[in-house]
């Protein structure tokens, strides 16, 4: 006999909800329109829990969050079973069935069904704690700021050329375009307006306040005043090409403001938790990368492998061939947070720990000639180091620079027998 069972997919809009229920052999038994209101959806629920034979709902949904936060945190509240199903997946099924045209009933619909056939693409969402999905947000909130930052800066350096191109080739000995120092002479001069007439001594002495390049500052100022002399821009262009340029200016300056409120309570939630700390004792880990890992990796290392998880994290890359094509790329489904954080501190960790710099220098050797050398062997040490993160998120154990060194010495010796 089947076991008795209620699914109900869910179809989250913005507006309201579609809930459709199926029993055990796929036949819908109810379905309700339910608006994006918790009080309203607990009720749903509520009706749909006395309508089947079961205690708990198996509730399937696209999202947990945004669209579908209200019909998670029913379904958590009430202590029903919740999964996610991919959107690829779902739209995979939906052409399956013969079903081209999309609508809320029949995908809550699939959904479900999808559940009931145990089909890849449905998943147990994995259990995250409150810190954790604060870091989630934050750490979206800083890549987004980030992003804002550099089509700020694009824009600064292309109203730069117009004034003064040689602020923005190649040979150019100033501050950068989208720089601290750069924002503060274009604050201190809008438009560049009146730079040509400053006193070089005036420039060097704003430069030193915001930037750490020193003497540099000199060659600095006297670079910025020459080029405000080569302007040849004047009347309402000029003043409208200004008007732009504070603008832009006053946006970089909120944009800065912004991304070190969020690295400040980034830092503030990784001091304060357990594994953060742990994480921190590793080399080149600080509290961006921390922050990434304890929102991406923790979670899914309470519910995967050591393997799935490199590969969820982009350092497994997977070849897809066909024919006599030869070009492989990276497995679906990679985090790219993930991703950028490991490259990121295997980068950094090439100059700041011995092991890791000679495990680099190996990976080199193996991949001499090719013309992505440096990237593979980034790639490679980046791998080799989730081995060592996947132990500290998931058994909790301490880093030991002292015990990896001597695993890594008797490697050596047994390659040299």
């Amino acid at each position: 006999m089947r076991k008795a069972r209620a699914i109900v997919g869910v179809d989250c809009g913005e507006q309201r909800h579609r809930f459709v229920m199926i029993n055990e052999n796929g036949e819908r038994e109810a379905s309700y329109w339910v608006e994006n209101d918790l009080g309203k959806i607990f009720q749903a629920f509520d009706e749909l829990g006395s309508l089947s034979k079961t205690a708990k709902l198996e509730v399937v949904t696209e999202s947990i969050g945004s669209l579908g936060a209200m019909v998670s945190q029913a379904v958590r509240g009430r202590g029903d079973e919740l999964f996610v199903v991919s959107t690829k997946a779902l739209r995979h099924y939906r052409d399956l069935e013969g079903q081209p045209h999309k609508s809320d009933d029949r995908d809550a619909c699939l959904a479900a069904r999808m559940q009931l056939f145990g089909m890849e693409g449905v998943r147990t969402p994995a259990p995250v704690s409150e810190e954790e999905q604060a870091l989630a947000r934050l750490i979206r909130l800083r890549f987004r700021l980030t992003d804002q930052k550099k089509a700020l800066g694009l824009r600064l350096r292309s109203r730069l050329l117009e004034l003064a191109p040689v602020m923005a080739s190649k040979d150019w000995e100033g501050p950068r375009h989208s720089s601290r120092a750069m924002v503060a002479i274009l604050q201190r001069w809008p438009g560049l307006v009146g730079l040509e007439r400053a006193h070089r001594k005036s420039i060097e002495k704003l430069l030193r306040k915001v930037t750490r390049n020193g003497d540099a500052c000199v060659k600095m100022a006297k670079r910025l005043r020459e080029a405000a002399k080569t302007i040849a821009l004047e009347g309402l262009p000029r003043e409208v090409l200004t008007m732009e340029m504070t603008i832009l200016v006053a946006q970089l300056e909120a944009n800065h403001q912004q991304l070190e409120q969020v690295r400040k309570r980034e830092k503030e939630l990784v001091n304060a938790h357990p594994v953060g700390q742990r994480l921190l004792t590793m080399p080149s880990v600080g509290y961006r990368t921390a922050a990434v890992l304890l929102a991406e990796s923790l979670p899914q290392a309470r519910v995967r492998s050591e393997a799935q998880l490199a590969t969820y994290s982009g350092l497994t890359p997977l070849s897809r061939q066909s024919g006599n094509s030869s070009r492989s790329r990276l497995s679906r489904g990679v985090n790219r947070f993930l991703a950028s954080a490991h490259y990121m501190s295997a980068v950094n960790a090439c100059t700041r720990s011995p092991i890791d710099k000679s495990y680099h220098d190996k990976k080199r050797k193996d991949f001499k000639g090719h013309p992505a050398e440096f990237k593979k062997a980034t790639i490679a040490l980046a791998r080799q180091r989730h081995k060592v993160i996947y132990r500290i998120l998931a058994m909790g154990e301490v880093y030991d620079a002292s015990r990896l060194a001597a695993s890594t010495v008797n490697r050596a010796r047994k390659t040299a027998k």
